[in-house]
């Protein structure tokens, strides 16, 4: 026999969506932003590009995202019981790394009586934990512009504009003592290199000797020939005599 999950819980009155583990390790995320994956929550929206907390920095991402039609900043942010919103903004401190993410539930409806500090959605991140075996693992995501579209400041006449971003990282977890405790490490790492169109211009007009001028400084061919000053003939005092008066 197999198991089924029951359509309506009635256990409790809250209205949630559990992403598991699978879903988060493996789906693909551009920047590979936690945050990102909020929009896998029926009632959730895709954010707007100069949303308040929504709007997308680089290698931060978003802030907050927008569900059960309240406002991103409403969201309360919790990782394994503990409150993770910052108290000026009310957006998340840190976005834990996806791969230090086992699961995590978003209640965006009728919370239970445990909650309370915020209006909208409540997201409950929980976090792996070592097990009585090491385990580990090491990553990198790579990706450059020979993919990418070009925009409109970019024409075809044009050389791509240049654009490599590095992810990696590393985990690793196991027994501190076996069946008791345990440990579970974490790093990731962003290397983002790319030169927008104007830059790229500028570089372009640089001349082929290289290097910078200094401020102000001109080449040598536009300085005007310098005008020197021709010496006058000396006047000599005249030695006839002055006229009568």
């Amino acid at each position: 026999m197999v198991a089924e999950a029951p359509v309506i819980e009635s256990s409790t009155t809250s209205v949630g969506t559990v992403i598991g583990q699978r879903t988060v390790q493996e789906i693909p995320l551009n920047g590979r932003h936690f945050v990102d994956l909020g929009l896998l929550i029926p009632g959730s929206v895709a954010p707007s590009q100069n949303g308040f907390l929504t709007a997308p920095l680089r290698g931060q991402g978003s802030f907050a995202f927008n569900t059960a039609g309240n406002r991103e900043d409403t969201v309360n942010f919790m990782i394994n019981g503990i409150n993770l919103n910052d108290q000026v903004q009310n957006q998340i401190t840190f976005q834990p790394s996806i791969n230090t993410v086992s699961e995590f539930k978003v209640d965006n409806q009728t919370l239970s009586a445990e909650y309370g500090r915020s209006s909208g959605a409540v997201v409950n991140i929980a976090t792996r934990s070592g097990t009585n075996d090491f385990h580990g693992e090491a990553f990198e995501f790579y990706r450059n512009q020979y993919l990418d579209a070009r925009n409109f400041f970019n024409p075809r006449a044009r050389t791509q504009s240049p654009f490599k971003r590095n992810q990696f990282g590393a985990n690793l977890g196991g027994p501190i003592i076996k069946n008791k405790t345990f440990f579970f490490l974490s790093y990731e790492g962003l290397r983002q290199r790319q030169q927008p169109r104007l830059q790229q211009r500028r570089a372009e007009r640089r001349p082929a000797g290289g290097g910078h001028r200094p401020r102000g400084a001109q080449p040598a061919a536009a300085h005007p020939a310098r005008r020197t000053r021709r010496a006058r003939p000396a006047r000599h005092a005249s030695s006839a005599p002055a006229p009568p008066t």
